[in-house]
């Protein structure tokens, strides 16, 4: 049994509103007044030393937990289009300057590649650095390129609208899924020799996808008529859901997966939760006021939930807005400005 020192109906009323408040996740809005280059997020990543890159419309950010530095054309960085960022095994990160290639910081300098390097287009929506095979592969608005540092191998092929639009970057197992939006599902199978590489059909989806993510078996699509699409990869089965368009995906360290949306036409948009089969719009309960969202990314360390909006700035999450930790003696509940100690009997 449990008393409070003061009275039981104190305690009553703590409980209560804890279990309330259990039910949010707080979230920081972080724009250009914190010190961000624009409020238009294009992507996330963090690195091996544990700093944060944020590529955004307007330059490159690096976030080290206290400061922002902003690389851009002022101070290095070419062009400022930032739309995807990996680390190689060398600790050299890679950008996509959308509309101008590809990019090469070593922590001095960058080093620029483009469609005269090889690239099969410079419009790169997606990079992808495989661990396995020490390549880069590009996803492009019009082909699919693979990188190892020296030479490119490309692949384009016809769609309905004419170009191979690549939305999606994935590995499971064996594959390396390629999601190719108004066509197929490919599997790129790299060889040793860049140039033998092959791309496979693996399936057609049964509607247009802007982008993709895979968790086990399951495959999840944002589909551009308001759908999330999901496909079981060992029976082949496909479930939709409706929301708005799914832009990206992340999953958190207890297999809840989450996607930004944004349906660009109308303003219909957030943050959703998949979990159990069954999708949440979480976006007022993480107090998000965007519903243009369009990248996301999940920090195992800190268990902070990172959304980039185009409009809005960033949305730092936190799982949860209190932590209940119990020592042999006094039971301690640590609540934001304030620590109640209840005697345990």
């Amino acid at each position: 049994m449990i008393l409070l020192k003061k009275n039981s109906l104190f305690l009553f009323l703590l409980l209560v509103i804890n279990a309330v408040i259990a039910q949010t996740i707080p979230s920081k809005n972080i724009t250009i007044n914190d010190g961000l280059p624009s409020n238009s997020i294009k992507c996330f990543f963090k690195d091996s030393r544990g700093l944060m890159w944020i590529g955004t419309e307007a330059g490159l950010c690096c976030y080290d937990g206290t400061t922002y530095k902003i690389y851009n054309e002022t101070n290095g960085l070419k062009y400022c289009q930032v739309w995807s960022i990996v680390e190689d095994k060398d600790k050299n990160l890679w950008l996509s300057l959308y509309g101008n290639g590809l990019a090469k910081f070593d922590g001095k300098k960058f080093t620029y590649y483009n469609k005269e390097n090889g690239l099969i287009n410079n419009c790169i929506r997606k990079i992808y650095y495989s661990i396995k095979h020490n390549y880069l592969i590009l996803g492009t608005e019009n082909g699919l390129s693979i990188f190892d540092g020296k030479h490119f191998k490309s692949f384009v092929q016809k769609t309905s609208i004419g170009k191979f639009q690549v939305v999606g970057i994935s590995e499971k197992a064996n594959q390396t899924l390629i999601t190719v939006s108004r066509s197929d599902v490919f599997n790129l199978e790299i060889q040793e020799d860049i140039q033998q590489s092959t791309l496979k059909k693996v399936f057609t989806p049964s509607l247009i996808l802007y982008s993709s993510f895979v968790d086990g078996n399951t495959y999840f699509g944002g589909g551009s008529l308001a759908d999330l699409y999901l496909k079981n990869l060992k029976t082949n089965s496909e479930t939709k859901i409706s929301c708005p368009i799914i832009w990206d995906f992340v999953k958190d360290d207890k297999d809840n997966i989450y996607g930004s949306g944004w349906n660009v036409i109308d303003p219909k948009g957030g943050l959703f939760k998949f979990s159990n089969n069954q999708l949440t719009d979480i976006t007022q309960q993480t107090n998000i006021t965007s519903t243009a969202l369009w990248c996301l990314y999940y920090d195992k360390e800190t268990k902070q939930l990172w959304v980039g909006s185009i409009d809005k700035g960033i949305y730092s999450c936190l799982k949860s807005i209190y932590t209940r930790i119990r020592f042999k003696g006094p039971f301690v509940i640590f609540h934001p400005g304030q620590v109640y100690y209840l005697k345990q009997y």
